[in-house]
C-alpha cells in the first residue's frame, strides 16, 4: 500500500507538471499572437502591453493599419478565465481584424462581429470591446464600445477625462444589436490610454482597490511622455500599489499619442519586444527574430554581432545563475531604436543581482576556466555600450543599456 501511494503521488505530480508545462506553452503562444512591433510614423506614437493574471488570459489589444491614412485600435476583455477564454480571445481578435479591413465604420464592425460571435458561441462567453479608428492626417478619432471602459484622454495642456461612453452591451449576448458611434478631435500632443479593468481593479494586501482616481493621479503631468514610457510607469505604479498581492484580473494597456507632423515629440523609429522562457534554448530564438529587425534598422554586421554578444552574455548569466527552482520564469527583452539612440532593456524575476557591482576589469591573460563568472561578460557589455543601468523594482531585476549608433560601431 505504501509503495502504491508513493507511485500514485508520483503520477499526480507528473500530471501536474505536464499540465503546467502545457499551460506555459499556451501562454507563450497566446502572447506571441499579440503585436509586439509597433509602427512609429511621424504623426502618432503607439505602444501596448498585457500581463495575464494566470497562465493564460482573456484580455487582448490590437492595432491594424487601414490603408495609408488610418489606424484601428482594439481593447477587449473576454469573460471567464483560463484556456476557454484564451481560445475565444484568439477567435475574436481574428474576427475584428477581418471585419475592420472591409468596413470603415467602428459601429458596423462591432455589430457584425457581435452577430458572428452569437452564432458560434457554444460556451456562451462574451467580450467587452472598445474599437476606434484614427485619421492620421486630421486627428479625427471615431469609436464605438461594447461594454468596455472608455479610454482616458490626456490633453496637451494636462487636462484628463474619460471619453464619453455609449452604454452599448458586450458582444456575444444578443444578436442584431446596433452600436453607437462617437467622434472626437485629437489635437497634437493629445494621448489616449486604453485599458481593461485589471488596472483599476487591482487590489493591495489591505483589499483596497487601485481605482480611477489613482489612475488619474498616475498619469498626471505626463502629456509629453512617450507611449512606452507612460505604460511602463503606469504598470510599475500598479505593481507598487498591489505590493505583491495576487492579481485579480489581467492587466492590459494600449497608449496612442497623436503627434504634430513637424514632430513636437521625437517619434520612436521602431521597437521590438520579446518574452523568453528561462531556458538557454530561447536565446537562439531571440537572435533569429532580432536579425531581420536590426538589419532593417541599418545595423552593420559588426553592430549586430556585438549586440548579440551582449545579449548572450547577460541572458546566459541570468538563466544559469538567477533561479534556484525548477519553475518556469519569464524574461522580457525590449529594443528601442530612436534616431541614432539604441536602448535595450532586460527584465526578469530572478534573484536580486546587480551585475554592475563587478566593476573591476578582468585579467584577460588568465585561462578561461580560471576567470570569475560574470566578470568578462559585464566587461564586454561596458565596452560595447555607452551606458548601462541596473534597478530592482517590485521583485524584478531591470538592466538598461544605451548606445549611440552610426557614429562608431558597437
Amino acid at each position: 500500500p505504501t509503495a502504491d501511494l508513493v507511485e500514485n503521488n508520483r503520477q499526480i505530480e507528473l500530471a501536474h507538471t505536464r499540465t503546467m508545462e502545457e499551460l506555459r506553452g499556451a501562454q507563450l503562444l497566446q502572447l506571441s499572437i499579440l503585436p509586439t512591433h509597433f509602427p512609429s510614423p511621424e504623426n502618432y506614437d503607439l505602444y501596448a502591453r498585457t500581463i495575464p493574471a494566470r497562465e493564460v488570459g482573456g484580455d487582448f489589444y490590437d492595432y491594424f493599419l487601414l490603408g495609408d491614412d488610418r489606424v484601428g485600435l482594439v481593447m477587449a476583455d473576454v469573460s471567464g478565465k483560463g484556456v476557454p477564454a484564451a481560445f475565444f480571445m484568439a477567435v475574436c481578435r481574428t474576427l475584428f481584424q477581418a471585419l475592420a479591413q472591409v468596413h470603415t465604420s467602428p459601429g458596423q464592425v462591432l455589430s457584425l462581429a457581435n452577430n458572428a460571435i452569437c452564432m458560434e458561441n457554444p460556451l456562451e462567453l462574451f467580450v467587452t470591446v472598445f474599437y476606434g479608428t484614427l485619421d492620421c492626417r486630421t486627428g479625427a478619432f471615431v469609436y464605438a464600445t461594447g461594454g468596455q471602459t472608455p479610454p482616458l484622454r490626456i490633453e496637451q495642456n494636462g487636462s484628463r477625462e474619460n471619453l464619453e461612453t455609449t452604454h452599448d452591451m458586450a458582444l456575444g449576448v444578443l444578436e442584431e444589436q446596433d452600436f453607437t458611434e462617437l467622434k472626437i478631435q485629437l489635437e497634437p500632443g493629445d494621448t489616449l490610454i486604453l485599458y481593461t479593468d485589471g488596472v483599476t481593479e487591482a487590489f493591495n494586501p489591505n483589499n483596497e482597490e487601485y481605482g480611477e482616481e489613482r489612475l488619474m493621479a498616475a498619469v498626471s503631468g505626463r502629456a509629453a511622455t512617450s507611449s512606452r514610457q507612460l505604460i511602463e510607469s503606469l504598470i510599475d505604479e500598479v505593481h507598487r500599489f498591489a505590493a505583491g498581492a495576487d492579481a485579480s484580473d489581467d492587466l492590459t494597456c494600449l497608449v496612442l499619442r497623436f503627434i504634430e507632423t513637424q514632430n513636437d515629440y521625437p517619434a520612436l523609429t521602431m521597437q521590438m519586444s520579446m518574452r523568453l522562457r528561462n531556458e538557454l534554448s530561447e536565446i537562439p530564438r531571440l537572435m533569429e527574430a532580432l536579425d531581420p529587425f536590426a538589419k532593417a534598422q541599418g545595423f552593420s554586421d559588426e553592430e549586430l554581432f556585438n549586440l548579440n554578444l551582449c545579449l548572450d552574455e547577460l541572458l546566459t548569466n541570468t538563466i544559469n545563475y538567477g533561479y534556484d527552482d525548477q519553475e518556469n520564469h519569464e524574461i522580457n527583452v525590449t529594443l528601442d531604436i530612436s534616431g541614432e539612440l539604441m536602448t535595450l532593456a532586460l527584465e526578469d524575476d530572478a534573484a536580486p543581482f546587480n551585475p554592475l557591482e563587478k566593476s573591476t576589469v578582468p585579467d584577460l591573460e588568465v585561462n578561461l576556466e580560471d576567470r570569475v563568472i560574470g566578470g568578462l561578460g559585464i566587461y564586454l557589455v561596458r565596452t560595447f555600450m555607452d551606458d548601462i543601468r541596473y534597478s530592482r523594482i517590485e521583485g524584478h531585476n531591470r538592466i538598461e543599456l544605451e548606445k549611440r549608433l552610426h557614429s562608431k560601431g558597437l
